[in-house]
């Protein structure tokens, strides 16, 4: 009756915890009248086994093949998805049962004896075993249910063969722990299952590798593209003040037509008033064989003096920048626009662009009034608002691509970030002088 009731109980837990983890089909009444012609399945199978052994052995294959067919039935998810869900119950009751089994027979005699074991100790053994399969169900579900990203299908199926094969190693361990026949056949399955397992967890880690570089990548070009955007918006403001300039023009020139038939001069006087305080307000645009750099470093400088900041340049560029424009336009207006928005109470930034050997180096200094930095050089409290979150990450990224490297230090008031870029120009006019030398 003891044995009934645990076949019965380890069973509908099994599928029932295929149930809950599977993106199931909207057919509930089938879904739950195939839950129990399965679980039915698998207690009549299990007691068909026990007929014959104390270890299922390899017929756990079988197990893992009615899981399947349950979960292709009621789940709407992909193969290798269904493979994993499938498999982790017999999984999980394989690899706990070998380690709980073995711990206790050590501990209580000093060996593996699982028939003295199951003897002296049968019932706590089994329920203590089915009370731990229900808790690790239990865990699996929550921490799913909390887990927002997913394993791709194919590192689902890698991880499901892995598990797989751990599990017939522990089987194979467990037939030669019983001294059952051929248990030579056994521990040479179990060396294979070994090397197996082994190869699976390699692929399986390259594969996770390169799915984690692709969606470094993605969310890169997704930041890029949220950057665009906003500059985009910013490039349509200075459009827009153009064409309020324009119109403004017009006018003026029209009043000067107008000046010497009227002897009414208040309307020139204003036009004079305004224009004028437009133009001393309008700093002189940068000229560099950068046009990105001009083109960023020109609407970020307005942007600053709008705001009362006080906008210092040093900048001696002489050759093109190895870099493409949208990256560099990237790299400096989310510098820049860190510096704006973390202003400290001196409102001063100091950008330097020179070269340094063969490398550029771009260098943003601008106040603070908080210490950002802690002993690594890593912000304690910096960048924390959703407009900016992602700038840094965004132009290290960009940076290491092309070869470069950006650091952050805090000198006193000042928080000074550094981005430094190759200049393969000057690498290659360096080898060639080189070689002119020496011929």
């Amino acid at each position: 009756m003891f044995e009934t009731l645990v076949n019965i109980f380890e069973c509908v837990t099994q599928y029932l915890f295929i149930f809950l983890l599977a993106n199931k089909n909207d057919n509930r009444t089938a879904n739950i009248v195939l839950t129990v012609f399965f679980s039915a399945a698998t207690y009549a199978f299990i007691n068909y086994v026990n007929l014959f052994s104390m270890s299922e052995s390899i017929f756990v294959l079988l197990e893992y093949a009615l899981a399947f067919l349950y979960t292709s039935l009621i789940s709407k998810d992909r193969f290798g998805r269904k493979l994993l869900i499938s498999t982790l119950p017999f999984n999980t009751i394989g690899i706990w049962n070998i380690l709980q089994n073995i711990t206790w027979s050590y501990l209580l005699y000093q060996k593996i004896d699982f028939f003295l074991l199951m003897e002296e100790h049968r019932t706590a053994v089994v329920l203590l075993a089915q009370l731990m399969h229900t808790a690790i169900y239990a865990a699996v579900i929550f921490l799913h249910r909390r887990q927002k990203n997913f394993l791709a299908d194919r590192d689902s199926f890698l991880l499901a063969a892995a598990l797989i094969v751990c599990n017939i190693m522990t089987i194979c361990f467990e037939s030669v722990a019983l001294h059952l026949d051929d248990q030579d056949k056994f521990m040479v399955l179990g060396i294979y299952a070994v090397l197996l397992f082994a190869v699976l967890i390699i692929y399986l880690f390259q594969s996770i590798c390169r799915h984690s570089i692709n969606e470094q990548k993605q969310r890169l070009e997704l930041e890029m593209s949220k950057s665009q955007q906003i500059y985009n918006s910013k490039i349509l403001e200075t459009q827009k003040r153009l064409q309020e300039l324009r119109h403004d023009m017009k006018h003026f020139i029209q009043a000067l037509k107008e000046l010497e038939e009227s002897p009414d001069k208040t309307t020139v006087h204003e036009a004079i008033e305004k224009y004028e305080s437009t133009v001393s307000l309008e700093p002189v645009p940068i000229r560099t064989p950068s046009k990105a750099l001009d083109y960023v470093v020109n609407i970020k400088r307005e942007e600053a003096l709008q705001k009362d900041i006080d906008f210092i340049m040093s900048i001696n560029l002489t050759h093109d920048i190895d870099m493409e424009d949208d990256e560099l336009y990237l790299v400096l207006a989310n510098l820049l626009d860190n510096a704006i928005e973390h202003i400290g109470m001196r409102k001063r930034i100091y950008l330097e662009v020179r070269d340094v050997s063969d490398m550029l180096m771009i260098r943003i200094t601008n106040s603070v009034d908080l210490q950002v930095l802690n002993d690594r050089e890593e912000f304690i409290r910096y960048f924390h608002d959703e407009k900016h979150g992602y700038g840094v990450p965004t132009v290290k990224k960009i940076l290491e691509n092309n070869g470069g490297f950006l650091r952050y230090h805090q000198d006193e008031g000042d928080l000074v970030a550094t981005a430094m870029i190759p200049v393969k120009s000057i690498r290659s006019d360096n080898v060639e002088d080189q070689r002119m030398s020496q011929a």
